[in-house]
């Protein structure tokens, strides 16, 4: 299921390409690779000149009697950056050796040698200018830290909290009122003593017990001084949550758990009681309850059992199930309509009087209440539809439910009814938006989705420890299927035996699925259906086109595109050709032509920059040592991403990999990171982008389209891959032949030859088919609108292709990648290809050796 998308053409016919700046000045830098080693592309302006050039300078190294800092020398630099003084090392002089000439370079992207290779250590803090023949730019922090979330978002003073961002740093400290309050260790949550690269993007942050509770300003340190000190996350702190002040024992409500009696009156009266007493914990003993309708749990009352293999709350087999799903319990997103949801094809009209129409749920969970220590069976209802529902009334955002050291089951086989007005039971629903939801250690095997979230966001939200997998094996239904989170930990779940193990979705809210970190998780046989793993299917471009000027947080488009004031706030700009780019900033606000973004520029956008407006997408996510086994397809993204970041991924046997595949256009790939991947038997890495635009566009939007720069900016640092491809020559078989039927169905011949990664292990290129082939003749004369893509210290071993660039790509950089009995180690069908690679080794005789 696709995001809806505003046509782009009627919102702009006219594209502006890269154009040197004829600004008399010194470059200017916005943004580098998230892991500056080695080779790095650099982001900014003024860099179109022979005579430019790099300085790289690391920290010193220490004096043998130096020591190294401690918590007084942290705490004195933080209150430099904070008081705005902070120490830079001195520029250096113009014929220090330590400046670098530039070979491969556009005015607005670079590529340069930032030192040291792809390693498991924490990134090193550097200090970068660059030069050209009118002067030296401002310092530019490479790997400087960033916190991208906080899990739980709430602090607990004296407990631990997951921190996760880029190059996270080895140090913390809170601030409050601009004041230091504590300063404090950053420990790497996984195999201390392993070499893995997770620690640059993953930490835990141990709370002081002596803080008192507020808001505090979270910073993170990498080193190198005053530099190391990355920007501000904002955090609170609270006390230690007290114990429920009331428990109601259902026992004395008349309970008899012989699992034949009808105790829903029983339990009914117990919550009754505990909601009286303005929340409180519903206490079940031992036994197997029957119930025969819906358990509504109001705000702060808990329903908790002594274990899920003693105290059993079974749906009746001998009364019909009653209940109602409320349509109240489903959002609304701010802008709905009717029209806006059949376009997504997921609308609470749609929803209600199709697959939850006259159906029930069986625990209802409201803020604040929870189900803990219990099973929850709906194997003997038709007419379950949900086994828990979480949701406040009226669709507003339902606060803190937890579902936790649970079972929830619906054992039955199979889907009944017919379409649209099928049954299948969810395990848990979410019809509306949450935030700080806990669900953790518990098993979810029903027939249908094991949780689904409706339209809505999910915000802050512990997914953890938990099993999903399927009652029916032959079900090709996800596991899990969200719709818009941002800032959720889910970490150390298994996914198991179904037909995809996880989609992300995202309907009715433009907003993008942002900075969740994905930690951990196992994704095992899940191999029924389409086969998706951990995918995204979001985003598109709501608009593109060039820019007339800008200033320190707006940019105004020209030609006069006539915009509906704030149509975009909330949505994602980016920068994707020209002066300043790859910078990206939340929309605060719009007029009919100008956009006023969250934070400021660091390089202003000109008249040579070209604008994009990605609805939706996927930003700055983070998935970190999954592992993936025996399973169909692929994880990555299907729709748009910006600098999101893969790092140690595991695949064996899996028919896929990781994929940046922006297919069903018009869609946008840029600045995103696989690092430390580990590949094994049919899985690799592809990257692409669409050249297929939605509508029906005159030629001068079809050829404005073409050259929108559309995947730029990727990195593949580090990876190993073995043995074979990243889809299977069998699978690529089976999905040509399941084409070309469809084709013929139509009395077309298919223009679908077979998958070009049968062979290669990373793939980069253009395409003009959804499974389209590098070779096309058609891209001869398109221009490159996949540039600047980084490949870089990948192993590849035993694959019949190495690394193939495809047609139409330009300026794809290959730079130190190892290839041992590879029968092409690269096939290079691209423009402008720079090979940097020096180790190409043991090809076997008669082998191509570039």
């Amino acid at each position: 299921m696709n995001m809806p998308s505003v046509s782009v053409w009627g919102l702009c016919m006219v594209f502006t390409s890269f154009v040197a700046s004829a600004a008399n000045a010194p470059p200017e830098i916005s943004g580098a690779s998230i892991t500056a080693e080695a080779a790095t592309l650099l982001y900014g302006a003024n860099f179109d000149d022979a005579a430019l050039a790099v300085h790289v300078e690391s920290a010193p190294q220490p004096k043998k009697d130096e020591k190294p800092w401690g918590e007084a020398d942290l705490r004195a630099s933080l209150e430099r950056v904070l008081a705005g003084k902070r120490e830079w090392p001195p520029a250096p002089a113009e014929k220090d050796r330590g400046w670098r000439k530039v070979e491969h370079r556009e005015d607005s992207v670079l590529l340069c040698d930032t030192g040291g290779n792809a390693s498991s250590y924490p990134a090193v803090v550097k200090a970068l200018r660059v030069r050209n023949s009118r002067g030296v730019s401002e310092p530019h922090v490479l790997n400087r830290p960033e916190v991208w979330g906080v899990s739980p978002r709430k602090l607990v003073v004296g407990d631990s909290a997951t921190v996760w961002g880029a190059n996270v740093g080895v140090r913390f400290a809170l601030v409050r009122d601009g004041k230091v309050a504590a300063v404090c260790h950053a420990y790497q949550p996984y195999c201390t003593h392993s070499h893995r690269p997770e620690a640059r993007f993953i930490r835990l942050l141990a709370v002081p017990e002596n803080l008192p509770p507020g808001r505090y300003a979270l910073y993170a340190w990498g080193g190198f001084a005053d530099l190391g000190w990355g920007e501000p996350f904002e955090v609170e702190i609270v006390q230690r949550p007290a114990p429920p002040k009331t428990t109601i024992h259902a026992k004395e409500h008349g309970i008899v758990g012989d699992g034949v009696s009808d105790d829903t009156e029983a339990i009914e009266r117990a919550i009754a009681a505990a909601a009286k007493a303005g929340g409180g914990r519903v206490a079940l003993p031992h036994g197997r309850f029957v119930i025969s309708r819906a358990l509504n749990l109001p705000e702060n009352v808990q329903l908790a059992g002594q274990s899920p293999e003693s105290t059993i709350l079974e749906a009746s087999r001998w009364k019909a199930f009653q209940g109602q799903i409320p349509e109240q319990c489903f959002s609304r997103p701010e802008g709905y309509s009717p029209e806006t949801y059949k376009r997504a094809g997921w609308g609470v009209d749609w929803v209600m009087e199709g697959v939850f129409k006259n159906v029930a749920h069986m625990v209802w969970l409201q803020s604040g209440s929870a189900v803990e220590n219990l099973t929850l069976d709906a194997t003997n209802s038709t007419r379950i539809a949900a086994v828990v529902l979480i949701a406040d009334k009226d669709g507003k955002v339902c606060r803190s439910p937890v579902v936790r050291n649970c079972q929830i089951l619906c054992e039955r086989m199979g889907l009944y009814g017919d379409w649209p007005d099928y049954r299948v039971t969810r395990g848990i629903l979410l019809p509306s938006s949450t935030e700080d939801m806990v669900v953790e250690r518990t098993k979810i095997s029903v027939n249908g989705v094991g949780m689904e979230h409706m339209p809505g966001i999910t915000r802050g939200a512990r997914i953890r420890y938990n099993t999903f997998t399927t009652a029916d094996p032959h079900g090709p239904f996800e596991l899990w299927m969200p719709r818009t989170t941002q800032e959720c930990l889910i970490e150390g779940n298994l996914f198991e035996n179904g037909g995809r193990g996880k989609t992300e979705q995202a309907h009715g809210f433009n907003v993008p699925v942002r900075r969740n970190c994905y930690v951990h998780n196992i994704f095992r046989n899940c191999n029924k259906g389409d086969g998706e793993l951990l995918m995204y299917e979001t985003g598109g471009l709501g608009w593109f086109g060039p820019a007339a000027r800008a200033d320190a947080t707006r940019v105004t488009a020209a030609d006069d595109p006539k915009w509906t004031p704030d149509q975009f706030k909330g949505e994602t700009a980016i920068i994707v050709a020209g002066r300043g780019l790859g910078q990206f900033r939340a929309i605060a606000s719009n007029t009919a032509d100008t956009l006023t973004v969250d934070t400021p520029w660091r390089v202003r956008p000109d008249a040579t920059s070209t604008l994009a407006i990605m609805r939706a997408g996927v930003v700055e996510n983070l998935h970190i040592g999954n592992e993936f086994f025996y399973c169909h397809y692929y994880s990555g993204i299907y729709g748009s991403g910006i600098r999101n970041v893969w790092v140690n991924e595991v695949y064996e046997s899996v028919g896929g990999g990781t994929f940046l595949w922006p297919i069903h256009g018009p869609r946008l790939m840029a600045l995103n990171l696989i690092y430390g991947g580990k590949y094994h038997e049919r899985g690799g890495i592809v990257m692409t982008n669409d050249r297929r635009p939605d509508g029906k566009p005159t030629e001068a939007q079809m050829q404005a389209y073409q050259k929108l720069p559309k995947c730029f900016g990727n990195e593949v640092r580090g990876s190993g891959i073995r043995e074979r491809s990243y889809v299977s020559t069998e699978n690529g078989q089976i999905w040509t032949r399941s084409l070309r039927y469809h084709w013929a169905r139509h009395g077309r011949s298919s223009p679908i030859n077979p998958l070009p990664g049968a062979e290669a292990a990373i793939a980069v290129w253009d395409t003009l088919q959804w499974a389209g082939y590098p070779e096309e003749p058609e891209l001869d004369n398109l221009p490159a609108s996949t540039r600047w893509n980084l490949l870089a210290e990948n192993l590849i071993v035993r694959c019949p292709v190495g690394i193939l660039v495809g047609k139409a790509a330009d300026r794809t950089i290959l730079a130190s990648n190892s290839f041992h009995e590879c029968g092409t180690p690269v096939k290079d069908l691209g423009r402008n290809t720079v090979v940097l690679d020096e180790f190409v080794h043991s090809p076997s005789k008669g082998q191509e050796q570039r």
